[in-house]
C-alpha cells in the first residue's frame, strides 16, 4: 500500500486583495499538520473568510495549484468553509505539502 505524508502548511495567511485593510484569511483545517499515512481521496477542509465575502479557494499541493489553476472552489460547504477531494494516486510516496489560497469578490 503505497502511503502519503503530508505536511501542512497551517496558520492563518493574509492576502491583500483589494484595500490593504481588507485582508483575506485562510487556512487549512483537515487534514491536521503532520497527518501521515493518506491514500485515496482525501477531503481537505479549509476555512476562509474576508470582509467583502470569499468568492473561492483553491488548494495547492507542493507549491502548484491542485487540479489546476483555472479551478476555483466556489460552493462553501458551511460559514467560511470548503472542502476539496484531494487525489493522491500519482503523487510519489512521502511527504507533501499543502497550502490554500483564497480570493475575495
Amino acid at each position: 500500500m503505497r502511503r502519503v505524508l503530508v505536511l501542512l502548511a497551517l496558520g492563518l495567511a493574509a492576502f491583500a486583495a483589494a484595500p490593504a485593510r481588507a485582508a483575506i484569511q485562510v487556512g487549512i483545517l483537515i487534514p491536521v499538520d503532520g497527518a501521515q499515512s493518506l491514500t485515496g481521496i482525501v477531503p481537505v477542509q479549509i476555512s476562509a473568510s474576508a470582509a467583502s465575502g470569499v468568492y473561492g479557494v483553491q488548494l495547492n499541493v507542493d507549491g502548484q495549484s491542485y487540479p489546476n489553476a483555472a479551478t476555483w472552489d466556489s460552493t462553501p460547504i458551511g460559514q467560511y468553509q470548503y472542502e476539496i477531494d484531494w487525489n493522491t494516486a500519482g503523487l510519489p510516496a512521502g511527504p507533501h505539502t499543502l497550502s490554500a489560497t483564497a480570493m475575495d469578490w
